[in-house]
């Protein structure tokens, strides 16, 4: 049996020079014909823009927010693929990461978290910051409980990921893939060196904490 087409999202902010080794690192670590590639651009970003256009890259342009959460709702809505994976330019994808996660596709769970190999304990409500989405999920229930077939709440930048699991496991449809291994290489954990991107999401935490902290009744009532 032919294992689904997986669309993977990688929103880029201003970090075109990233783009080859995360084309070089998905492809080595993923069966192929099995996923597809989409960037996510925003609309200032001539240099990104340039560089995807110069390597034929499948790209859109963020027609939502400028944010992460925008350029994954974006990209929602451009593609078709059954399966979506909320992926980021500082990642390193490990083999057998998609099939690992794809196993877990059962008993009704729909929302899968990779192990980013990260600091945050296994069992906390935000046990994955990136994930694989069954799009049927965002058809029939939405990601972000009020408002109808939209994947992600524009967070700044900080907490997006939190209410998304959150609300998957509330619903009873989330589960962790451990072995599926989409290790996160975030300067908070020492593993980049501070940019212009992680800068703004440093900057906007506790802004975005205090949205979070407004907006948790909607899926703890």
């Amino acid at each position: 049996m032919n294992q689904p087409i997986t669309a993977i999202f990688i929103p880029a902010f201003k970090r075109s020079n990233r783009f080859q080794a995360v084309i070089d690192n998905i492809t080595a670590n993923t069966p192929e014909n099995t996923y597809k590639i989409y960037f996510i651009l925003e609309k200032n970003d001539q240099p990104s823009i340039d560089e995807c256009i110069h390597l034929d890259l499948n790209f859109y342009l963020n027609e939502h927010e400028a944010c992460y959460a925008g350029a994954i709702n974006t990209a929602y809505e451009k593609t078709t693929e059954p399966y979506f994976f909320t992926g980021a330019d500082d990642l390193n994808f490990h083999t057998g990461w998609l099939s690992k996660a794809l196993d877990c596709m059962e008993n009704g769970k729909e929302v899968i978290g990779t192990n980013d190999m990260g600091d945050i304990p296994i069992g906390e409500a935000r046990d994955a910051t990136h994930y694989l989405i069954s799009r049927k999920y965002i058809q029939e229930q939405s990601g972000r409980i009020d408002c109808p077939n939209m994947v992600l709440y524009p967070y700044e930048h900080n907490y997006t990921d939190k209410e998304f699991i959150e609300t998957a496991k509330a619903r009873g449809v989330y589960a962790y893939a451990k072995e599926s291994l989409v290790e996160h290489l975030h300067w908070a954990w020492n593993k980049a060196k501070m940019d212009e991107t992680y800068q703004r999401g440093f900057e906007s935490n506790e802004r975005d904490r205090q949205t979070y902290l407004s907006r948790q009744h909607l899926w703890k009532t």
